[in-house]
């Protein structure tokens, strides 16, 4: 079988930059497969893959299911050492077919093996609704910026945005603690099941959640105070243990806010709105408490002693 050089590889599938779908009409880019703009932001100009890489490489490739004629190219450059036009026809794949998710992937998982992460990241990541790193102690989700699905993830304890600069594409990054992967996939699976996610690992689709698995993970039911050993129930030690606790509680919720709960009381609401302004305290419905900037904590803390009699942490 005749090898397709790359210009003639070029000439049918180069026609739009692979990352942005931009129109190809400069002569380089069209042979290139990728705008200059994004060249130089995702695509390593000095990388030169090691042999354990191509190796890596080159079992991707033998199970992708790309046509002969892309195959054919790509061994044929790597055969002659040069992993880099290798890596630019599986670009000028991707370019043509910038629409369809599956035959993308195919590449960016060669991409990535050959070492060009970051150009097989912004492949992936445009190409999928959420992407979710995991870290040592938390995960790091990058999420389309949707109102109400933010402000749902913001109820998510420990939850905050991360720098406003760490970016992917139009998503932006929130730190979540590693305990409350469960609560997040929930969450995702409210607004977005179904919909393709990047993780660490791979590419999986969300598992669809209602609000009532969501509900349930944010209001575990009570641990029930068993009865004393040969105890009766008519005695005031177990009525004791019975009765509803009233309590009072702040928990540091790692974001700049706490969140306190207490037994109702019209006249500590009235307060607590009167003497903390509202851009400093909110109401979180779900959790059915109180957030407040942890910078008006010693505040809040005055007027729970006033109204409950309690001094809090």
């Amino acid at each position: 079988m005749q090898l397709l050089t790359l210009r003639e590889i070029a000439q049918v599938t180069a026609t739009r930059c692979c990352v942005c779908n931009a129109s190809l009409t400069d002569a380089e880019s069209v042979e290139h497969g990728i705008g200059p703009t994004c060249s130089t932001r995702y695509y390593d100009p000095v990388h030169n893959p090691s042999s354990e890489q191509i190796q890596s490489a080159l079992g991707f490739l033998a199970s992708s299911e790309l046509p002969s004629h892309i195959l054919d190219g790509f061994l044929d450059q790597i055969v002659k050492h040069k992993a880099r036009e290798a890596n630019n026809i599986l670009i000028y794949w991707a370019s043509a077919h910038y629409d369809q998710r599956d035959e993308v992937f195919r590449c960016s998982q060669i991409m990535r093996a050959l070492g060009y992460v970051t150009l097989a990241d912004k492949l992936e990541i445009d190409r999928t609704t959420v992407s979710i790193k995991t870290k040592t102690d938390h995960l790091e989700a990058f999420v389309p910026q949707q109102t109400k699905f933010l402000i749902t993830l913001r109820q998510i304890p420990g939850a905050h945005p991360l720098d406003p600069e760490q970016k992917q594409g139009h998503k932006v990054g929130w730190y979540i603690p590693m305990t409350e992967e469960h609560h997040l996939m929930a969450v995702l699976g409210v607004y977005f099941g179904g919909a393709l996610m990047l993780t660490s690992r791979e590419i999986v689709k969300i598992p669809h959640a209602s609000w009532a698995t969501v509900w349930a993970i944010r209001n575990p039911p009570p641990v029930q105070n068993p009865a004393p050993q040969g105890g009766n129930p008519n005695d005031d030690f177990y009525q004791e243990l019975s009765e509803e606790p009233t309590v009072v509680s702040v928990r540091n919720l790692g974001d700049g806010w706490v969140g306190t709960h207490t037994p109702y009381s019209a006249k500590f609401v009235d307060d607590l709105k009167a003497r903390i302004q509202s851009p400093y305290r909110r109401w979180d419905q779900i959790n059915r408490r109180w957030l407040v900037l942890a910078t008006q904590l010693p505040l809040l803390r005055e007027i729970i002693a006033q109204h409950y009699g309690v001094q809090v942490k």
